[in-house]
């Protein structure tokens, strides 16, 4: 019955986390068209949940669970950094995104 309980309350509190992270997402310039996986984007790059159709990642070929861990040069450790970047860049602006996929490094161009 405890471990329900903790369970349970861990459960929720992700869940409160959850909210909060996407609740303090402000309108950036431009987007990838990600939907980031908020559960496995606590710490080393944003995991991408699911990839908008018609959108940017999807043209480029980037993948659900592949993980975005930098843009040019500059390191993305979490959806923070990655919303920082995003507001830095404008319609137009050629970027290099660098990409985990299993167990691999790739590269993507994309011009936002």
């Amino acid at each position: 019955m405890a471990k329900r309980i903790s369970l349970f309350i861990t459960t929720i509190c992700m869940l409160l986390f959850v909210s909060a992270a996407q609740a303090q997402q402000p309108a950036t310039k431009v987007t990838l068209g990600i939907k980031p996986d908020y559960w496995h984007s606590i710490k080393g790059g944003v995991t991408i949940g699911a990839v908008i159709e018609g959108k940017i990642a999807q043209k480029a070929g980037m993948q659900a669970k592949d993980v975005i861990v930098g843009f040019d040069e500059k390191l993305i450790n979490d959806i923070f950094e990655y919303r920082d970047l995003l507001n830095k860049y404008a319609p137009g602006d050629k970027v290099k995104v660098t990409v985990f996929r299993d167990k691999k490094v790739m590269y993507f161009h994309i011009t936002f």
